[in-house]
């Protein structure tokens, strides 16, 4: 997908207002706030259709909304997970659709 160095996954998760990740042992990170850092997400609704490049409020209400979760896929650089100011950060979000289901 990318050349970041580090890849978190996190499979159907829980959308919604107060929803966390945990992405290490330390570190939890409201999932809202993460996906609004950033200007742009790659998004897909339903697994076998490719990733597009959505506006992270769009993506956002678009996987709040979906009745299955989402699958959050966070990559990113030591810098990001530092805070510092060259960080990276990509952030791709696949919501399942009915037919993925069964």
């Amino acid at each position: 997908m990318n050349n970041l160095k580090y890849q978190k996954r996190f499979p159907l998760q829980n959308v919604s207002e107060d929803a966390s990740i945990l992405l290490d042992e330390d570190t939890t990170i409201n999932l809202k706030a993460l996906i609004l850092s950033i200007p742009d997400v790659y998004f897909r609704s339903g697994v076998w259709n490719e990733y597009k490049k959505l506006s992270s409020k769009i993506a956002y209400d678009n996987a709040a909304r979906s009745p299955y979760g989402a699958d959050i896929i966070i990559n990113y650089n030591d810098a990001w997970y530092n805070g510092e100011v060259d960080a990276r950060l990509l952030i791709y979000i696949t919501c399942p659709c009915e037919s993925d289901m069964w």
